[in-house]
């Protein structure tokens, strides 16, 4: 492989996010340590994943606590609270493409990395639902049953691909969320609260 002959975009991201399938070719790896562009791109991509990493050793503080509660008007600290807040992040922060117009947010949901972006769709607070998970070794979380709430009802539903993505069409509401899985073991996440953008 030589400087004109770059491995391609999944190859690059396998072996930068999952290191999985065995050792890469060893021209690739050759070539990784020659070419700036590829290797910066590992390395960017590495760093992410290390964020989401550490991200996702972390606990919600007790305020993140508190306005989740508070925005889900929660009135009694006796009652379960399910509900994780997403955490906004700058447009270009994480893997997924965000403009400045999008709402982007990464969250820590039950063993999972959320990434999502929120994509403003025409008027009347209408937004398109992207995002991908991964496991908390970085591994792609295929095959997860995704559900999108707006304004706490179900309106979507979708399982994620091979690199654990999912999307959803525009909807108009005040309050996003997703469900994580199915059963008592999902996640709930609370992806944006109109009243608080």
């Amino acid at each position: 492989m030589d400087e004109t002959n770059h491995p391609d975009e999944v190859e690059r991201l396998r072996i930068a996010l999952w290191d999985a399938g065995g050792q890469p070719d060893a021209d690739v790896v050759r070539h990784l340590e020659s070419c700036a562009e590829c290797g910066g791109d590992v390395a960017y991509h590495r760093r992410v994943r290390d964020t989401f990493r550490r991200w996702s050793a972390s606990e919600p503080s007790d305020g993140a606590l508190e306005f989740a509660r508070e925005s889900a008007r929660v009135p009694d600290e006796s009652v379960a609270f399910d509900w994780i807040v997403a955490t906004p992040v700058a447009g270009l922060a994480g893997v997924r493409a965000a403009s400045t117009a999008d709402v982007h947010v990464v969250a820590d949901a039950g063993g999972l990395c959320l990434d999502v972006v929120l994509e403003a769709a025409g008027h009347g607070g209408a937004f398109a639902v992207s995002g991908q998970t991964s496991l908390a070794g970085g591994a792609p979380a295929a095959e997860l049953d995704v559900t999108l709430f707006v304004d706490r009802m179900a309106v979507a539903g979708a399982t994620t691909d091979a690199f654990g993505e999912f999307a959803f069409g525009p909807f108009a509401g005040g309050l996003w969320g997703l469900r994580l899985g199915a059963g008592a073991d999902a996640a709930y996440v609370e992806l944006l609260c109109a009243g608080a953008r």
